[in-house]
């Protein structure tokens, strides 16, 4: 099995209204060299973030500070 591309599931997050800037040919989140998106409080990681790798191993090696707030699942 053969698994080649992947797509962005963002359509349904209203980024917009964030103020947050999606790449509008892969609908993925634009991020800067800190993974930080145009709202610099907002951060995009894996494989919704444009211009990196697609690979899970690649978020999860992504620093986090003291000043990140993760959600409580």
């Amino acid at each position: 099995m053969y698994a080649i591309g992947r797509t962005a599931n963002t359509a349904n997050l209203q980024l917009e209204k964030a103020g947050v800037e999606v790449n509008p040919k892969n609908q993925k989140i634009k991020i800067d060299k800190e993974d930080r998106t145009t709202q610099k409080n907002i951060f995009a990681l894996g494989d919704c973030a444009d211009g990196i790798p697609e690979l899970t191993p690649v978020a999860i090696r992504v620093p986090f500070s003291k000043n990140t707030i993760r959600s409580k699942s």
